[in-house]
């Protein structure tokens, strides 16, 4: 009895300790969440006032400190695109998509940043039935995305289930689980393809890059790419990336020439 009730002392303990622990991180996680509200708001302030600069390095401060969302990208590309730095607000402008695809200004105001740059036309390649999967799931962010395939997932187990269970629903239960086998299928390749588009895409940030047919700076230049090209990294060695560009040329560029659209 004595060893029953130290366990359950302990046991009491434990999850008091659990949860003023719990509630600390709670505290903890809340006040960071307000400091970035804040940080936010003056920096949209500053936008407001046309410091753009200032506003520039206190959204950058908020990133840096491990907050992101589409709004923060979106008014920081909108900061560069003011200050003149058109490479920098596309790379911005393609995060910010990466949580809002469907927001109307910021395609406006993509759309117009690339124009500048003449950019109309260029994005990274894409070939056969890929291109109809991508454009089927792209309006939908990979978290929503992950989301609606283990749903999926689960509706399909749980009819199967079903069909195994009834036999006189097999014959209903048959054309809406192959439907939406195929919906899941599709989407698990369009996942696939957006986490790769996150980590292998990438923009000109420099005002022109060359191209090498080597990673050399000796090497000869087999093209140019100017201010807020789309590429895509398909190899590294060392501080150099071979990039392929949206009509499939590929060469040697230097990194510092580049940045990720994976922040």
């Amino acid at each position: 009895m004595k060893i029953k009730k130290e366990m359950m002392r302990n046991h009491g303990f434990y999850l008091v300790l659990f949860l003023v622990s719990f509630l600390g991180l709670c505290r903890y996680a809340h006040a960071d969440d307000n400091e970035s509200e804040r940080s936010f708001a003056r920096a949209n302030l500053l936008y407001k006032e046309n410091k753009y600069a200032e506003a520039i390095a206190e959204y950058e401060r908020i990133l840096n400190a491990g907050f992101e969302n589409g709004s923060l990208y979106y008014n920081l590309a909108n900061s560069y695109f003011r200050e003149g730095e058109l490479g920098e607000a596309v790379v911005d402008y393609e995060r910010a998509k990466l949580f809002i695809p469907n927001d109307s200004d910021l395609k406006v105001n993509h759309d117009y940043a690339k124009s500048l740059l003449r950019l109309d036309s260029q994005d990274v390649a894409r070939k056969g039935v890929f291109r109809y999967i991508d454009k089927a799931f792209e309006g939908i962010t990979l978290n929503y995305l992950t989301i609606i395939l283990a749903l999926l997932h689960t509706m399909i187990f749980i009819l199967l289930i079903l069909r195994l269970s009834s036999r006189g629903a097999r014959r209903f239960l048959k054309p809406l689980i192959v439907s939406l086998s195929l919906i899941f299928i599709l989407g698990c390749i369009s996942l696939k393809r957006k986490i790769a588009y996150i980590q292998r895409c990438a923009v000109v940030v420099s005002k022109e890059i060359e191209s090498k047919f080597e990673p050399l700076e000796s090497a000869t230049t087999y093209f140019t790419l100017g201010e807020g090209s789309k590429v895509e990294v398909i190899e590294s060695s060392g501080v150099w990336r071979k990039i392929r560009r949206f009509d499939g040329k590929a060469g040697w560029v230097m990194s510092e020439g580049i940045q990720f659209i994976s922040s």
